[in-house]
């Protein structure tokens, strides 16, 4: 069973991306809006990086033997380096359904 502290690295990368595309977005500008969901994906980007660093060390830290330690820092880096090629697939695909669902929230209020 996971440790509790990745459900909240979890949740703040579901909310992170509706924070920055929806949160006060009138929609009026088209490249406001673009620029905010190009920062969404960015910002989604540099967390899943800095959540690799984070549940590495979280892990070291709650190892309780050696054979746990040793399995954590095996590897040759593939978890870091598909988070740094890929990790901007997560930011688009977030940012593309905070966007769809603001929108669909943003007409709805205009039509009650």
């Amino acid at each position: 069973m996971p440790h509790p502290y990745k459900y909240i690295l979890l949740l703040i990368t579901l909310v992170l991306p509706y924070l920055i595309v929806a949160h006060r977005n009138r929609f009026d500008s088209s490249f406001a809006t673009a620029l905010r969901f190009a920062l969404a994906v960015a910002a989604v980007w540099g967390w899943l990086l800095c959540t690799r660093l984070i549940v590495d060390h979280m892990d070291a830290r709650i190892a309780l033997t050696p054979e746990q330690l040793a399995s954590i820092h095996a590897g040759d880096g593939a978890r870091n380096a598909s988070a740094l090629l890929f990790g901007w697939v997560p930011g688009v695909l977030l940012a593309s359904i905070s966007w769809c669902v603001a929108r669909s929230w943003h007409w709805l209020r205009a039509i009650i």
